[in-house]
């Protein structure tokens, strides 16, 4: 994805995002306020967490920009995160936590369903632990648990080129120790550095996880969410997608990790 710098109307011609099959999003010239921007959904039903959710569909977080029934989502959890920040710090009254609306063009047919499709946005993480790992080295271990396709974290790191990729690779397989994870055509994450402990979630061929590539806000970011149901003190691994012939040795084996962290 490339920004467009259409001045006028974008149209096939003169605009990049349709030549490439993108939408426009806010970092465009156009802002995004063309006729090739992405509506959002308008979901009166269920938390947006199937595929009856155009979002959910095209591989995208819900946005409380372009969403108007999953705005009330984000009030309420923005308000949750912040526990009375700053109202607390100032000695003042802690403003109760906004309500659904129940009328209106904004409205669930049940206030009480919330949009579950904004995890990355929210920062809804799980508690991550390390350990000692049963594939090789460290891994990452699940403290309390989660449910069936619940998000566990963001793989994060830094953001370089698929050239500096190929360069930094050829280094990280002469010791045998790669954090690099493709975003998309153009970008790559190395964790190496810069990223956080779900980056020693180990490989494995019977996976309890699995990685998503999700556009956020325009941005693409790395979700690693359950495969199945996962106790306090599973280790945590997903399918690398090695090649057969270029895949460690430790990597070859089918043995499922056992939890060690408890």
């Amino acid at each position: 994805y490339t920004p467009c710098t259409c001045v006028g109307p974008c149209t096939a011609k003169t605009c990049s995002c349709m030549r490439d099959g993108n939408f426009c999003e806010r970092f465009c010239a156009c802002r995004g306020t063309c006729n090739n921007r992405f509506g959002g959904c308008n979901c009166r039903h269920g938390t947006c967490r199937t595929r009856t959710c155009p979002c959910f569909a095209a591989a995208r977080e819900c946005d409380p920009d372009l969403c108007k029934r999953c705005t009330s989502s984000a009030a309420a959890c923005a308000h949750e995160r912040r526990d009375g920040w700053p109202f607390s710090e100032l000695c003042m009254p802690i403003p109760a936590a906004p309500e659904p609306p129940v009328t209106g063009p904004d409205a669930r047919n049940d206030p009480g369903e919330q949009c579950m499709n904004m995890r990355l946005l929210m920062r809804q993480h799980k508690h991550i632990c390390l350990g000692l790992s049963a594939v090789a080295g460290w891994g990452a271990f699940l403290k309390y648990g989660a449910k069936k396709n619940e998000l566990l974290g963001e793989y994060t790191g830094e953001l370089i080129t698929q050239v500096e990729a190929d360069r930094r690779g050829k280094i990280y397989d002469r010791v045998n120790c790669s954090f690099l994870f493709n975003l998309n055509e153009q970008w790559v994450l190395d964790a190496h550095l810069k990223g956080n402990k779900l980056k020693f979630a180990n490989h494995s061929a019977t996976p309890n996880c699995y990685a998503k590539v999700l556009m956020v806000r325009g941005d693409h970011r790395v979700g690693i969410f359950a495969k199945e149901t996962l106790g306090p003190g599973a280790e945590l691994t997903y399918d690398y997608r090695y090649e057969r012939d270029k895949a460690p040795a430790w990597a070859m084996s089918d043995d499922a990790a056992a939890p060690l962290f408890m």
